[in-house]
C-alpha cells in the first residue's frame, strides 16, 4: 500500500539516488549490503476504519540509513537529501495521496559488529490510496 510510494519518492530523487544508487531497501537492510544505504519500515502505519472504499491510512514511516563507521558527514548528507524529500511533502506518488509531516530524528547508533554509523527519521504520514 505505501512502501512503493515511499520507495519512488527516495528512489526517483537525483540526490538520494546519487548517493545511495538503489540500495533503498522496504524492511531490514541485508547483512552484506554495500553502504551508504536506505531502508524504511511502514509496520507503524494503520488503514483507518473509515467509509472511503480506497483507504485511508495514517501513522509513523520509519527512515533509516547506514554508512560506513568513518563517514559521519555522508551521514549528515543522507538526512539532509532525505527530508528534503519527504519533510512537508504533499502529493501524489505510486497510487497513493500522501502528506507527510518533517521528520523527527532518533538517536544515532554505531554498530560495533558490523562498524556501521546508522540513524532513524521518523516521519508523521497520512495518505489515501487513489
Amino acid at each position: 500500500m505505501i512502501g512503493p510510494a515511499v520507495f519512488a519518492l527516495l528512489h526517483n530523487n537525483t540526490l538520494v539516488r546519487g548517493l545511495v544508487d538503489s540500495r533503498i531497501t522496504p524492511g531490514i537492510i541485508p547483512q552484506d549490503q554495500p553502504t551508504p544505504c536506505i531502508w524504511f519500515g511502514t509496520d507503524r502505519i494503520k488503514l483507518l476504519p473509515v467509509r472511503n472504499p480506497m483507504g485511508c491510512f495514517r501513522g509513523t514511516l520509519e527512515v533509516g540509513f547506514e554508512v560506513a563507521e568513518d563517514s559521519y558527514d555522508q551521514l549528515e548528507l543522507l538526512d539532509k537529501a532525505i527530508r528534503a524529500v519527504l519533510d512537508n511533502f504533499s502529493g501524489i506518488s505510486v497510487g497513493a495521496r500522501l502528506t507527510i509531516e518533517p521528520g523527527q530524528q532518533t538517536p544515532d547508533d554505531f554498530n560495533e559488529q558490523t562498524r556501521l554509523l546508522n540513524r532513524a527519521l521518523e516521519f508523521e504520514i497520512t495518505g489515501q490510496t487513489i
